[in-house]
């Protein structure tokens, strides 16, 4: 994911934590797989924005299931 001193930010997710507010939570990118997806289907765009959420749901909650 890194290259060099940056981040490639596409595809990924990255958790944060605010220290001061006690806050933390994660942010998630998902360019070239979303655009992989979408582009083999014919959606309507509300049907497209609800597959969008739902791969985007399943990152963000795949990063926090720990495997064996």
């Amino acid at each position: 994911m890194t290259q060099g001193t940056q981040i490639a930010w596409d595809d990924s997710v990255l958790p944060f934590q605010l220290d001061a507010s006690d806050m933390r939570g994660r942010v998630a990118r998902l360019d070239g797989v979303l655009e992989g997806i979408l582009k083999q289907h014919d959606y309507p765009e509300k049907v497209e924005a609800l597959v969008a959420e739902m791969a985007l749901l399943t990152a963000l909650i795949g990063q926090t299931i720990k495997l064996r």
